[in-house]
Formats: C-alpha cells, sequence, structure tokens
C-alpha cells in the first residue's frame, strides 16, 4: 500500500492518521516516512508537519535545529506559507532563544493575516519569556477580540502535556 500512493495530499493524509503527540514513537515516524515522500514532490505542509515532529521529540529524535530546516524549507517553497512562518518563529524564539529572528518571522506571518491566532499566540510567549508584561498583556487583547476562548484553550493544551 505504501508504495501505491502517489497523490501528494494523500500522503499528507496518511501522514497526519500517524502522527501527534498522543501516538507512539513507531506511528510517529510512519508519518515521517509519508511526510518525507510529500516533501520530495516539494509539498510545504508535509515539510511543517515534519518540523513539527521533530520541534516536539515525537519521534527518536528532539531537534529544534531539524525542525528550522523543516520550517525554512517550507518556506522557501512558498513563501505566503503562513503556518511555516508562524512555525519557524515560533521554534526560533522559544527553543533556539532567538526572540529578533522569531518575531521577524511571526511578523512575515502577520502581515499575511494578523489574525493568525498562532503567530500572535507565540508573539505572547516571546514576551512572557522577556518580562514584557505590557505587550504580552496586548497581544492577548488582541487574541480575545479575535477568539475569546483560544487562550484558556492554548493553557489547557500546554497543561495536558
Amino acid at each position: 500500500r505504501y508504495f501505491l500512493v502517489s497523490d501528494v495530499d494523500s500522503m499528507v493524509a496518511y501522514g497526519d492518521s500517524y502522527s501527534g503527540h498522543n501516538k507512539t514513537f513507531t506511528s510517529n515516524k510512519l508519518a515521517l516516512k509519508w511526510y518525507q515522500k510529500a516533501a520530495e514532490r516539494g509539498n510545504a505542509t508535509a515539510m511543517v508537519r515534519m518540523g513539527t515532529i521533530y520541534r516536539e521529540g515525537w519521534s527518536d529524535e528532539e531537534s529544534y535545529w531539524k525542525a528550522i530546516d523543516c520550517y525554512q524549507n517550507a518556506v522557501e517553497l512558498d513563501s505566503l506559507n503562513i503556518e511555516a512562518l508562524s512555525e519557524l518563529g515560533g521554534t526560533f524564539g522559544l527553543e533556539a532563544g532567538d526572540y529578533k529572528t522569531g518575531h521577524s518571522y511571526l511578523d512575515m506571518a502577520l502581515e499575511i493575516d494578523s489574525t493568525y491566532l498562532d503567530a500572535l499566540w507565540y508573539k505572547a510567549c516571546f514576551y512572557v519569556k522577556q518580562d514584557n508584561d505590557v505587550q504580552m498583556k496586548k497581544i492577548i487583547q488582541r487574541i480575545d477580540i479575535i477568539d475569546s476562548t483560544f487562550v484558556d484553550r492554548k493553557i489547557k493544551e500546554m497543561n495536558d502535556d
């Protein structure tokens, strides 16, 4: 079955069915294989998914540098890929501690869509780490205007991990 699938979207869908933080390392490794096949065909979404598996340590290795490579490759393929820009910015800031680079990628994402909640959330997290409560509160207010339940859901996710 693995060798019969040639449609890139199907490859990404198979990968999605095997990946996630509630899945096993073996399952996520299988997801990586599907994403890799799609990425080899130039699918930016697959590259973003691979990056998340590496960043979160859902496979045998946890590597935010591998994640950054995946996200950068996705942005090279599709410079308007808001998810790739957001994850790249978040990973630079929260994993590598490079807030300046992180903010620049998040700003690029927010130029494409000023209401993209994940990018705003990463900015809020940066400001928490940088002890900048004023900016953090401004971002949280922006998020609440867009989706009043988003912050509570993100906090619950963090507590569940």
